[in-house]
């Protein structure tokens, strides 16, 4: 690991004439939303002005960091990698990154990282990422254990707020320890070409049953959200959650999943 940090140390030193250090600008803000918890703060430098914000999703494996550039850019791109060192500990985080065009002309990168990001937060001063084929920009992050904290009591009070226990509240389950997934062939007719992500607030039993279905997030179409929970409650399973003394418990957890309308024969 030391290794591999030193190459991607001196990897970004490289670049460190081409990066731009940014101020902050204001407070960090912190929006409770039905589903989510935003924290965001404002930036500038070099008459620029940008805006980050953190987007955990719960029960999601990956945090989404988003960031904006308030200044008009020629081209849309997709499929970009993203780099984030954050000091002073060094650590480097790797992340998906999708560039979208806003109607006002700035842009947006859409950067997906490992929620592990959350935990190394509060001891965090600075960020430094690097965007494919764009010079790196250097956020510093003051107040960001507190910020952290509240991020953190946010999520808690949006989990009570569903009636979930947080104690009892899982993340993301792995492929191997879930059976039942949807899939291409079980695309409602009804849907009429709809297209669309769904996300589930999912009951489970103690023996990894799912009992309760509720929607988080839809995906604009009715009939598309409706399968989804159908599913969920008639064949899907997971693993069951276990207390400390390896009993299984009832427990919640989330599931998204991305409908695709299928070919029009015609």
């Amino acid at each position: 690991m030391a290794a591999h940090l030193s190459v991607a140390a001196i990897l970004l030193s490289g670049m460190v004439s081409n990066s731009l250090s940014l101020e902050p600008e204001g407070k960090w803000k912190l929006d409770a939303r039905e589903t989510s918890c935003v924290l965001q703060h404002e930036f500038s430098g070099n008459g620029q002005t940008w805006s980050a914000a953190l987007l955990p999703q719960p029960g999601s494996p990956r945090i989404e960091l988003l960031l904006t550039q308030r200044a008009p850019q020629k081209n849309r791109r997709t499929g970009d990698k993203a780099s984030l060192t954050i000091r002073p500990s060094g650590t480097v985080f790797q992340g998906d990154v999708q560039t979208t065009a806003m109607p006002d002309g700035a842009v947006a990168y859409h950067i997906w990282i490992d929620t592990s990001l959350l935990v190394a937060l509060p001891e965090t001063i600075d960020m430094e990422i690097a965007v494919d084929r764009s010079p790196a920009i250097v956020l510093p992050l003051p107040g960001m254990a507190a910020a952290a904290a509240a991020l953190g009591t946010c999520e808690q009070d949006l989990l009570a707020s569903w009636g979930v226990d947080p104690s009892r509240f899982r993340p993301a389950f792995p492929l191997s320890k879930v059976s039942g997934f949807p899939t291409s062939a079980d695309y409602p007719p009804g849907a009429s070409g709809a297209s669309g992500r769904v996300a589930l607030l999912l009951e489970l039993s103690s023996t990894g049953k799912v009992t309760g279905c509720g929607l988080i997030e839809s995906s604009g179409n009715a009939v598309l959200d409706r399968q989804t929970c159908n599913i969920a409650l008639s064949r899907m399973h997971f693993a069951p959650l276990r207390d400390a003394d390896g009993k299984p418990i009832g427990s919640w957890t989330t599931f998204r999943f991305r409908w695709t309308a299928p070919p029009d024969p015609n």
